[in-house]
């Protein structure tokens, strides 16, 4: 089994960046659970199955954390002693609430109508800020910016739910259309 590691990305052998090759992220997962499964240790002690099967919730969820941008960003703050609080209601400028506000109105109506033109509109909307807040993130974490990182984070946060919401709207669409056919 691994040593102590003192945080996830050392876990998994990585620099501690906000830009992550997603690829090399999920070779090393996949790595160290072949080392630390708990099914390669059903043979051994109590202790060592024990072992095991924290060593392996610890690599799932340290995955899990290093796999969703917004999610490493704000662990990357906590590092860096600066931690971000991603739940509850979080202060957005006056543009981008407006943006935001426009954004939701328009993915309901998008809804209601059943445009799967303007739903797919919206969702590509929805990656262009999450990309653009991605960047943003990067900057001030993979940067020398000495900037808290705070307003990009939570704008990250508000980009991946937009992302989520329209292509939930877009499955729905396609679900409903597709139980019309029968």
């Amino acid at each position: 089994m691994p040593d102590a590691f003192p945080d996830h990305f050392a876990l998994f052998g990585l620099a501690p960046r906000f830009a992550l090759d997603r690829a090399a992220l999920a070779a090393a997962h996949r790595r160290l659970l072949t080392q630390v499964h708990p099914d390669r240790h059903v043979l051994a002690d109590a202790a060592s199955r024990r072992a095991a099967l924290q060593w392996a919730s610890r690599a799932n969820e340290a995955f899990e954390i290093l796999s969703r941008p917004s999610s490493r960003a704000a662990y990357l703050c906590e590092l860096r002693g600066h931690p971000v609080v991603l739940e509850g209601n979080q202060p957005l400028d006056a543009s981008r609430l407006a943006w935001l506000m426009q954004w939701r109105e328009d993915l309901d109506e998008a809804r209601a109508a059943r445009d799967a033109g303007a739903l797919a509109a919206l969702e590509a909307s929805a990656q262009a800020e999450r990309t653009a807040a991605e960047a943003a993130v990067a900057a001030l974490l993979d940067g020398d910016s000495p900037a808290p990182a705070d307003a990009a984070v939570h704008r990250l946060v508000f980009a991946e739910k937009l992302c989520e919401q329209s292509h939930e709207a877009l499955i729905a669409l396609e679900a409903h259309g597709a139980a019309a056919d029968l």
